[in-house]
């Protein structure tokens, strides 16, 4: 499952590597080697997180035409809460509340954090943004190797 794990990690990794390097020719890049490597470092766990959850649900499942269905009813939904397209911290009261329950909230304000440079924008320190991103990708992990070896021959 790890194996699996690391090849969909490497896949959107470079694909990620391709967007900031895009971002960076425009202007907006890390300013630093310490904000590439926490870039590097969010985009880790960030997409091995995401690997991990679909695998384990594919583990499960027994139609592989559903998978893309459920993959999409479940990603959809954290990413609209992440806050990759606006700021959480403009939003009702309640959605926030919402948001702050999506662990790719914290990636997304890592990444933020780490592009721009600065905290001016950040809702969340950093570390805090590491630990809940970390601690969730290490449970997806487990989960997904928990499922995987479950799989019916």
């Amino acid at each position: 499952m790890l194996g699996k794990a690391i090849g969909g990690m490497t896949t959107s990794i470079l694909q990620g590597l391709l967007l900031l390097l895009a971002a960076t020719a425009l202007g907006v890049g890390p300013s630093s080697i310490v904000g590439l490597l926490q870039i590097l470092a969010f985009m880790v766990l960030i997409s091995l997180t995401f690997v991990s959850i679909g695998l384990a649900f594919a583990s499960r499942m027994e139609d592989p035409v559903a998978f893309p269905i459920v993959m999409n009813f479940l990603i959809m939904p954290l990413y609209f809460l992440s806050g990759a397209l606006y700021m959480t911290n403009m939003v009702p009261g309640w959605l926030s509340f919402l948001s702050r329950l999506d662990p790719l909230t914290y990636g997304v304000d890592g990444m933020r954090t780490a592009i721009l440079g600065t905290s001016q924008l950040s809702q969340y320190p950093m570390w805090l943004d590491y630990a809940v991103i970390g601690v969730f990708t290490v449970a997806m992990i487990l989960l997904g190797s928990y499922l995987f070896k479950k799989i019916k021959a």
